[in-house]
């Protein structure tokens, strides 16, 4: 019985879940091949969270795939992936697994307190996780995996300093990609930049700040301003945006979890059941049971 999702706040304790023997003397950043897979790398890793982000380069290998959320993508192409917090991971590898992957902490590449999805959106756990790359990106995107392993296996001076100006050109490479999928940005303005506070407080703080008053008194503007801030530059209500957060997580632990109605209603903080199960069926036309029972029926558990 799955009481909680399972949650690995640091690197290396993800890396011993998976039965991975390489380990990281950097508490906020890994770079590794998936060229050279061991026997000890469980051949699948069961619904978890963690603690840090992701971004895996995977290399066309037949049989291998990767659900985040209960969507699941097959690396019959090349895929490049993004992984939040948030996000609810699970895997099937194969032996012959090609790619790279990198894990990574805010406080590796933010700068000046600015929260890194202003920066890098595509790092939202809302956002499209995976892409479909061609050949030509991918090889460019080999070639900053290349030199960040290289230079993380090595002990010059300077090293962490290094990785962090390789790895925030990937990031930003990543950025030009997200880009080019359709999902074009423009700088920020101060409104915008607005939105996007808000965006990144709501995934922080939904469970105990559920007004559009909340966020405004953070962030010391009136909820009228902040509202039609949101509105304009995401497109959306800024109280739907805090019920699709709330939504969002519900379906998480209705999906991956074995917590009854009751106990996901406790845990968004809910003050009765009753409320959350009218709150959930008027953000998604579905009880929570009925919820689970389709996101079952359509979601292949990893053993």
């Amino acid at each position: 019985m799955r009481r909680q999702i399972p949650f690995f706040a640091e690197i290396n304790d993800s890396h011993a879940a998976a039965g991975f023997p390489g380990r990281t003397d950097l508490p906020f950043f890994h770079v590794f091949t998936l060229d050279n897979n061991c026997d000890s790398v469980r051949l699948t890793m069961p619904p978890h969270r963690r603690g840090f982000y992701q971004i895996a380069l995977l290399e066309q290998t037949p049989g291998v795939s990767v659900e985040v959320d209960a969507n699941s993508f097959e690396a019959a192409s090349d895929l490049l992936v993004f992984v939040a917090p948030q996000n609810v991971l699970s895997w099937v590898r194969h032996k012959t697994q090609r790619g790279f992957v990198a894990y990574f902490k805010p406080e590796f590449v933010e700068q000046s307190g600015t929260p890194l999805t202003t920066t890098f959106p595509f790092l939202r756990p809302d956002h499209i996780n995976v892409y479909v790359v061609s050949d030509f990106i991918r090889k460019r995107l080999r070639d900053y995996f290349e030199q960040l392993c290289s230079v993380f296996e090595s002990r010059q001076p300077y090293r962490s300093e290094i990785l962090r100006a390789l790895f925030t050109a990937l990031l930003f490479e990543s950025r030009a990609i997200d880009a080019e999928q359709g999902l074009r940005l423009s700088a920020l303005t101060a409104g915008a930049a607005m939105a996007h506070r808000f965006l990144h407080m709501a995934d922080q703080h939904f469970q105990s700040h559920r007004s559009v008053e909340a966020y405004a008194q953070l962030l010391d503007v009136s909820a009228k301003h902040l509202s039609e801030m949101v509105k304009e530059h995401v497109g959306r209500n800024a109280s739907a945006v805090i019920a699709e957060r709330i939504v969002q997580e519900a379906r998480r632990l209705l999906t991956h979890t074995d917590l009854s109605v009751a106990e996901v209603s406790q845990h968004l903080t809910f003050s009765e059941p009753t409320h959350f199960i009218r709150f959930f069926k008027r953000w998604t036309k579905m009880t929570p049971r009925e919820f689970r029972r389709a996101a079952l029926a359509g979601v292949k558990r990893i053993p």
